[in-house]
């Protein structure tokens, strides 16, 4: 939410501000293998992120993104 606020402070809108596009920090993840992650979620949908410029190393890109279910 600080991020959202610190948007707000700078007068920037975000028009397409719903759940499928907000990311958010787990303290201390790194101590969970990514096998304990997925086995909280009930058989989770995985969506493979493929850059759309291969020539570009992008490191900062995740590897999925899991899809919201409600």
């Amino acid at each position: 939410m600080s991020g959202l606020a610190y948007l707000q402070q700078e007068a920037v809108v975000h028009c397409d501000l719903d759940l499928g596009n907000i990311g958010f920090k787990i303290p201390r993840i790194e101590q969970y293998t990514e096998d304990d992650l997925l086995g909280w979620m009930d058989n989770p949908i995985l969506i493979a992120i493929v850059p759309r410029d291969h020539s570009v190393q992008n490191d900062s890109l995740p590897k999925y993104l899991v899809l919201a279910t409600s």
